[in-house]
């Protein structure tokens, strides 16, 4: 992909083509696909602890690993498939992480199943021009109440941010208002 170079983006994003590429098509564009929003959910849960650029440049890896993020296919996973993560070509090699993704697919089933999608529950933590601070803290209490593994407020805004419920670009950023 061809990035103009006169093209203002937030601080943050110019330091890598890779943050530069997940910037300008992925991070705080507003998604309602629920399998867009488990998979950003699971990369949060990937990355606890290590550089954004090593998770960016590992999502190719990630998506094959788990299926194309089929939410019933990895809730249906069982230590066959854990041992079949841990081993795989380029795959963070944690259990925890990998139990939590795996944990989180049957939780978020359980949502999808009472709200009818994922999207119409997390999008209702954002109540107009409010503070996402603030929807990540209700989030994340709701999330660990429900049994979601990795679901700190840090973790929730994340997951915010990059599914475009909270808009964080830099006010001069191309971004900002799409």
């Amino acid at each position: 992909m061809e990035y103009a170079h006169e093209m203002v983006r937030c601080e943050w994003a110019v330091r890598h083509p890779e943050l530069i590429e997940y910037h300008d098509t992925v991070w705080g564009r507003p998604t309602h696909d629920d399998r867009e929003i488990f998979a950003a959910y699971a990369q949060c849960v990937l990355h606890a602890g290590l550089l954004w650029t090593a998770m960016l440049k590992k999502r190719p890896v990630f998506r094959r690993a788990f299926e194309g993020w089929d939410i019933a296919r990895i809730a249906r996973y069982d230590g066959a498939e854990i041992d079949r993560l841990i081993h795989a070509e380029g795959m963070i090699r944690n259990f925890q992480k990998i139990n939590a993704v795996i944990k989180n697919a049957r939780r978020f089933g359980e949502v999808q199943e009472e709200f009818g999608s994922f999207a119409e529950y997390i999008w209702g933590f954002a109540e107009g021009r409010g503070d996402g601070r603030a929807w990540a803290e209700r989030l994340s209490a709701d999330l660990k109440r429900r049994g979601f593994a990795f679901a700190g407020p840090a973790t929730a805004y994340g997951l915010m941010q990059d599914i475009g419920i909270v808009n964080d670009h830099d006010r001069a950023c191309f971004r900002v208002a799409a």
